[in-house]
């Protein structure tokens, strides 16, 4: 249970990869004209990041619980 919960953890840690981080690294690093707009980006990708962040730290706990549960027996 807790692998699945782990593999859940890390595809959807992935999922906000692909479908938030990139469109506003795009924004930052390839169509940075407009400073407003770069601040903006910058400001939701360092807020979400957290939550990426977090939802990836319970991944690697879930694996760690299942690595434990695997030699406990």
């Amino acid at each position: 249970m807790f692998l699945g919960i782990a593999l859940g953890c890390y595809v959807l840690t992935d999922v906000f990869t692909f479908a938030y981080f990139y469109p506003r690294n795009e924004i930052m690093f390839v169509n940075g004209t407009d400073p407003e707009l770069m601040s903006k980006a910058w400001s939701e990708w360092s807020a979400m990041n957290w939550v990426r962040s977090l939802v990836a730290f319970a991944g690697v706990c879930a694996s760690f619980v299942s690595l434990d549960k695997i030699y406990m027996k």
